[in-house]
């Protein structure tokens, strides 16, 4: 201990312990030592001078003897380490309670940072489904556009055959009603040709009949 440092000492030990109170002084070497109360209450005692009447009861001369001051003296190196000794405790442990403090407050961050994490991927995640849903509905109205399409296609494809194939069914009734007429036709002219060739037969028979007639009656003449 340097010699300010005993000074400074000196000088606090005379204005503490001159005329003071006993709570004062155990209140004041519990702070300054690491003594128990029992041994400094012993140590008081030893050291205390004298006995006065006060309201008819006996109490302790509350003034120190030099011996105590001296005593105190040889202590204060001791009790100046322990005092050293106890900040240093005091603030080790402190700085266990920051760094506490610390990875706590560390460890609180690195939660919340893992759920903004969790959250910002349930939002990826509920975009991504909502997109997924869009395209869904988006092809499904597509494929429901196409199969109309091809529906229609195929009902004008449809009708368009059923038109061609009318078509084609009145170009071959109309045919068949041509074909019809001209076999109606020869057969009228092949009726017809068989009327002439009848009219001529009967014609060239009854010439002959008539020339069979007439040379009978030239032969009677003669």
């Amino acid at each position: 201990m340097t010699n300010s440092q005993t000074g400074i000492f000196e000088n606090e030990i005379e204005e503490k312990f001159q005329n003071q109170s006993v709570g004062s002084l155990i209140s004041f070497y519990r702070r300054s030592s690491s003594l128990s109360i029992t041994s400094f209450g012993q140590f008081f005692e030893q050291n205390s001078s004298g006995i006065e009447e006060t309201n008819g009861k006996k109490s302790k001369d509350l003034t120190l003897s030099s011996d105590y001051t001296k005593e105190i003296l040889f202590n204060e190196e001791n009790i100046l380490n322990s005092l050293s000794q106890n900040k240093k405790e005091k603030d080790k442990e402190i700085e266990n309670q920051k760094q506490k403090r610390k990875t706590i407050q560390k460890k609180n961050e690195e939660e919340k940072e893992k759920e903004k994490e969790k959250e910002k991927e349930k939002e990826i995640e509920k975009e991504k489904n909502e997109e997924e849903k869009e395209n869904e509905i988006k092809n499904e109205k597509e494929l429901q556009k196409e199969e109309k399409k091809e529906k229609e296609k195929k009902k004008k494809k449809k009708k368009k055959k059923k038109k061609e194939k009318k078509k084609v069914d009145e170009e071959e009734k109309e045919k068949d009603e041509e074909k019809k007429e001209e076999e109606e036709e020869e057969e009228e002219e092949e009726e017809e040709k068989e009327k002439k060739k009848k009219r001529k037969r009967k014609r060239k028979r009854k010439r002959k009949r008539k020339r069979k007639r007439t040379r009978k009656r030239t032969r009677g003449r003669h």
